[in-house]
């Protein structure tokens, strides 16, 4: 994929906004509504949070930039949800983060991220550093809500903890994506205690993975554990063929914009 495939690319998978292999079905199976809004892609949950009702893909007007953004508050005020709209690079008009300042919404830093694609050649270097990645199943994953939500922080509880497990047992059961999902736990040597997990969803016949539902527990951050389970991903994601790794990771870079 050239430059501009590789970002659209990694807006697309952001928050499974418009990813491939998934359609209308899939989404009814786990009870989320799409919008039908034109210039944006969402969706919402059952869930009342900003990590699982989400906005972003926007292809706006100047001109009625403004009132779209409206019809989406009033969508999600009808719903009784709180959301996160997403601003990256493709968004249009250029200026909508300040317009959605003015519409209420404010930046929550601890969920912006930015996206980028890294390549599955040559080696990762990293220091052994007392930590070993293990695979999991996703039925093992599934009994682990207490680590994913201790390792996310902020605004993941147990019950959206669940929908992303659920979500990665039927995405990995569709037939796009059957059997590419992987699932993965960071085990302290020492004393055996799990500090973080990850997962993986490949997408064989694109040539690219996407690295996603990541965290480290807060008490071990800092320590080379997300570098870790990046590099057994890729190291694994190699040997399937995957030329590309898509990352959406914490940061500043892709700006999250919540209204509660």
């Amino acid at each position: 994929m050239n430059e501009n495939e590789l970002m659209l690319t990694i807006e697309q998978t952001n928050a499974m906004l418009a990813r491939k292999g998934l359609d209308s079905e899939f989404f009814r199976q786990i009870g989320v509504e799409q919008i039908n809004i034109p210039g944006v892609k969402g969706y919402v949950t059952p869930i009342n949070s900003e990590h699982a009702n989400h906005v972003g893909l926007s292809n706006l007007d100047e001109k009625d930039a403004d009132d779209v953004i409206k019809r989406v508050i009033d969508f999600f005020s009808g719903q009784k949800k709180s959301f996160s709209w997403i601003v990256g690079p493709t968004s249009k008009p250029k200026d909508l983060q300040e317009r959605l300042v003015k519409h209420n919404f404010v930046f929550n830093d601890e969920i912006s991220e930015y996206g980028m694609a890294l390549s599955t050649a040559g080696n990762m270097d990293y220091q052994d550093d007392g930590f070993h990645i293990r695979e999991i199943t996703l039925d093992e994953l599934g009994e682990k809500l207490d680590l994913i939500t201790e390792s996310f922080g902020t605004g993941m509880n147990q019950e959206s903890a669940g929908m992303l497990v659920q979500m990665a047992k039927l995405i990995n059961s569709t037939g796009y994506y059957k059997d590419q999902v992987k699932a993965y736990v960071a085990v302290e040597k020492n004393s055996g205690k799990e500090t973080g997990f990850c997962m993986m969803e490949m997408d064989r016949k694109n040539g690219f993975a996407i690295l996603d539902g990541s965290a480290v527990l807060p008490e071990y951050r800092g320590r080379g554990i997300y570098k870790r389970m990046v590099a057994k991903r890729k190291n694994d994601a190699e040997k399937d063929g995957i030329e590309q790794l898509i990352v959406h990771a914490l940061k500043k870079h892709q700006h999250q914009c919540v209204r509660r």
